[in-house]
């Protein structure tokens, strides 16, 4: 009897160790940012789109969801008949991180130049559930028909309006394709990119209806 009482008492515990992660591990939800739609008129009228990461709150009368630690964004681009727009992904950028810049003195001005440490360090973030994060998406310039997607890398090409030749998204309705890791975990969703003329309102995201 007490063989099977201790028996028993170890598959309990092995229960709830499962339930406990099951209901605190992190549960991401990629989304459109209400207010992720950002208009500026420096080096000419562009706009940034930006999508929002949430970690799910706490399950019922459980502790809250544990972060999601290191997350990183990738971004796809496809056509309709499911080819690809951008010859690989492309590693999103946080705009919670800091540019990957650093400012030096040259000629009595400051200078911002490429800093590739944080080219690559700024390319994780940890998502808690009480702090939701951005991901940037993409930038178009008004009266242009491509926009491209910005990331960290797109600040190589600083003096092209951070037009990255390789991230370019030519004119037509598309799948956007967001998936980011993190910690034992990914999570992916689905967005339709419609750009449809040279304007900067000419550009509308919305979900992926399948």
């Amino acid at each position: 009897m007490d063989t099977l009482t201790f028996i028993l008492g170890i598959l309990a515990s092995g229960i709830a160790a499962v339930l406990y992660d099951q209901v605190t591990r992190p549960r991401l939800l990629i989304e459109i940012d209400p207010s992720g739609r950002v208009r500026s008129e420096d080096q000419g009228l562009h706009e940034f789109h930006h999508l929002i990461v949430r970690n799910r709150g706490k399950y019922w009368t459980f502790p809250g969801r544990r972060p999601a630690w290191s997350a990183k964004a990738q971004i796809e681009v496809f056509e309709a008949n499911g080819a690809s727009v951008i010859p690989r992904p492309i590693y999103a950028r946080w705009p919670s991180l800091p540019e990957p810049l650093t400012q030096v003195v040259g000629g009595g001005e400051v200078v911002n130049l490429i800093d590739q440490a944080k080219l690559l360090t700024g390319l994780r973030v940890d998502v808690h559930s009480h702090e939701d994060q951005q991901i940037a998406l993409l930038i178009k310039y008004d009266d242009e028909d491509d926009c491209h997607v910005f990331a960290n890398e797109s600040y190589l090409y600083s003096s092209s309006h951070w037009q990255h030749p390789e991230m370019r998204i030519p004119l037509g309705t598309l799948k956007v394709r967001v998936t980011v890791f993190y910690d034992r975990g990914r999570n992916t969703a689905e967005f339709k990119l419609v750009n449809g003329g040279p304007k900067v309102e000419d550009v509308q995201i919305t979900a992926w209806d399948r």
